[in-house]
C-alpha cells in the first residue's frame, strides 16, 4: 500500500504525518485530536502543551477501551445468538432428516 504524507495542524503547529491510511482518514483523526485538546483548553486552560497532550490522550484511550470493551460483547452476544440458532437447526435436521415436516 502507498504511503501518503498529509500536512496536519495540532496544537497551532503543523506536522507532516506519513500513513498508509487515506488523506482523510488522517484529517478525520486529526480533527478528532483537535476537537479533544480545544475541549480541555476551553474547560481548564493549560499553559503547558505536553500535558494538555497527554490529557487528550488519556481521554481518547478512554473512550477507546469504552468502546472496544463494547464492541467484544456485543460480540459475544451475537456468537452466543448464532451458536443456539445452529443449536435449534441441527435439532431441527435430527428431527426431519429431509429437511421437510410431515
Amino acid at each position: 500500500m502507498d504511503e501518503n504524507i498529509v500536512k496536519i495542524c495540532l496544537l497551532n503547529k503543523e506536522f507532516s504525518v506519513k500513513s498508509q491510511e487515506s488523506k482523510e482518514h488522517v484529517l478525520t483523526v486529526a480533527n478528532l485530536v483537535n476537537d479533544y485538546l480545544n475541549k480541555i483548553q476551553r474547560n481548564k486552560p493549560f499553559g503547558n502543551k505536553l500535558n494538555l497532550a497527554l490529557l487528550a490522550a488519556l481521554n481518547i484511550s478512554s473512550e477507546y477501551v469504552k468502546i472496544k470493551e463494547e464492541y467484544e460483547n456485543f460480540e459475544r452476544e451475537v456468537m452466543h445468538r448464532v451458536g443456539r440458532l445452529v443449536d435449534q437447526i441441527d435439532e431441527y435436521l435430527k428431527r426431519y432428516p429431509c429437511g421437510v415436516c410431515d
